[in-house]
């Protein structure tokens, strides 16, 4: 995951002392990236339009129908 996070997605993750479930903290921006299988980037979802989440949605389904 760290490879990923900092390598291709070029983001920072590091681990709160705090957290008392000690997951990592991700510094990321509003998208969401999706990913498939083989680790090559989907689609990429603006977080604040609702019509853009619903086909984040419809196209991780599909990659998971179609075994991608």
């Amino acid at each position: 995951m760290r490879k990923l996070v900092e390598g291709a997605f070029m983001n920072s993750m590091a681990r709160e002392q705090d957290a008392p479930s000690g997951a990592p903290q991700i510094a990321h921006g509003g998208h969401f990236l999706l990913v498939d299988g083989r680790g090559h980037i989907r689609g990429a979802y603006d977080s604040g339009d609702i019509q853009r989440l619903d086909e984040m949605i419809r196209d991780a389904r599909y990659l998971v129908r179609t075994g991608r």
